[in-house]
């Protein structure tokens, strides 16, 4: 997913993945377990994936945590993402992106 909510400044709105990587690097460390999914009323908890100029070999985006739990009707509550047969990065199937 492209943007998050965050719980400790729920006046911010929704913050998009790719804003994270202009922002000061010590907020963004300091706040990167309060963020939570896009969608109003699910608050399964979501990570940020960003990169960093000159290494950034990702698009930033928001991958669920390993633990989340979506409401069901959540559209991330069925989201699966399967491994690859070769054991190489998995891709979820609404974005096409690799996690």
């Amino acid at each position: 997913m492209d943007t998050a909510r965050i719980t400790v400044k729920p006046e911010l709105g929704l913050i998009m993945a790719e804003d994270l990587v202009n922002l000061n690097r010590d907020w963004v460390d300091s706040v990167r377990t309060h963020f939570v999914c896009e969608t109003d009323g699910c608050d399964a908890r979501v990570v940020a994936v960003i990169g960093r100029p000159p290494l950034q070999r990702r698009t930033p985006h928001f991958r669920s945590h390993p633990d989340a739990v979506h409401e069901p009707e959540c559209p991330y509550a069925d989201v699966v993402v399967e491994a690859t047969g070769n054991g190489g990065d998995p891709e979820n199937p609404l974005t096409g992106r690799h996690s």
